[in-house]
């Protein structure tokens, strides 16, 4: 079984949401820093796929990860269904390598705006006022 194939497997499973954080999420993040080459070419290809729960299972186990690969899938996340966008977005936020972003994400942030109120529309305005500064 592949690396890919065993993280697609284990996000599925309904876990309780106390389980979740304080254990499954921690191998979950370990699979993805495990992914070779053709196990990430499988994950960009089929991501958008799978349901929204496991989505957002992705997004918070891929915050616990390094790489460039990774701010990459969560810069593609923002294109989808907005749960799954929120997620992405804030996972971003809260990552520090978020100097690595395209610029170019900041339009796909400004379409969430719209959508959004309180805390998260201010988080999302702050990323992308925090992608604007670091590209000048």
């Amino acid at each position: 079984m592949s690396t890919f194939d065993e993280l697609d497997q284990y996000l599925v499973p309904d876990y309780q949401v106390d389980y979740w954080s304080d254990y499954a999420i921690d191998h979950a993040t370990e699979l993805i820093d495990q992914l070779s080459d053709s196990d990430w070419k499988c994950l960009e290809e089929t991501w958008a796929g799978k349901s929204a729960t496991w989505q957002i299972r992705l997004v918070e186990a891929a915050f616990g990860s390094v790489g460039h690969r990774v701010v990459l899938l969560l810069c593609q996340m923002l294109k989808t269904e907005l749960k799954v966008a929120l997620a992405a977005a804030e996972s971003l936020e809260a990552r520090d390598d978020s100097d690595t972003i395209d610029p170019a994400v900041s339009a796909d942030l400004e379409k969430l705006l719209p959508s959004l109120n309180g805390g998260y529309y201010q988080m999302v305005e702050g990323l992308i006022g925090r992608i604007r500064e670091q590209s000048h």
